[in-house]
């Protein structure tokens, strides 16, 4: 089996998940390539001694602790601010770095598979809720110093994004679609202003 390096397909999506809550229930869906999966069999077909321990352990451990240990560790991931801010892609590649050493490499996966999803859910959550203030937030926004010192249309898409982390509980949005909402809010204040006799500010 020939399989690519990661170095030959950068800028390539390798897998996708996705999670969604319906009727109380959170549900998960996931897709990799097929290339992403011939690496991940690679790599762990090439474990080490010590690794291949390291998993034994892991399945002596009962499921009712080894969902425990996830939780826990997942929770941890959870509360990083700077994890909670990443964009969703970048999410991943933090979680991995947050697991301390010597942890059971499937309660490991678990964990950042587990944080990555939560962060999703939780985002879409704080984002939805926002939504009903755009038009409160947009003022807002106007008169903030980054969004007033940017002089270009992606730079105030930028300075919105970053507007609304603090606003939503330090998560990152899930999609692009409330900055931009929250944009094109602000720029049609602007427009009335600039009608108005009075102005806006």
């Amino acid at each position: 089996m020939t399989v690519t390096s990661p170095a030959e397909r950068k800028g390539q999506i390798g897998q996708v998940s996705v999670a969604f809550a319906a009727n109380g229930l959170v549900h998960f869906w996931e897709h990799a390539a097929a290339w992403f999966a011939e690496w991940e069999e690679l790599v762990d077909s090439t474990m080490t001694v010590a690794d291949t321990y390291e998993a034994g352990r892991t399945e002596r451990l009962s499921e009712g602790e080894r969902m425990r240990l996830v939780s826990e560790l997942a929770d941890t991931m959870l509360v990083d601010p700077q994890f909670r801010a990443a964009s969703r892609a970048d999410r991943w590649g933090l979680a991995r770095k947050a697991i301390p050493e010597g942890t059971d490499p499937w309660v490991g996966r678990d964990a950042q598979r587990q944080a990555c999803d939560r962060a999703y859910l939780m985002a879409q959550e704080r984002y939805d809720q926002l939504e009903g203030r755009l038009d409160d937030l947009a003022a807002e926004l106007l008169a903030s110093p980054a969004y007033r010192q940017a002089s270009s249309a992606d730079a105030r898409r930028k300075a919105a994004e970053r507007f609304l982390i603090p606003r939503a509980d330090g998560f990152s949005p899930p999609t692009s679609l409330v900055p931009k909402e929250l944009h094109a809010r602000a720029q049609k204040l602007t427009r009335e202003a600039r009608t108005s006799p009075s102005g806006l500010f």
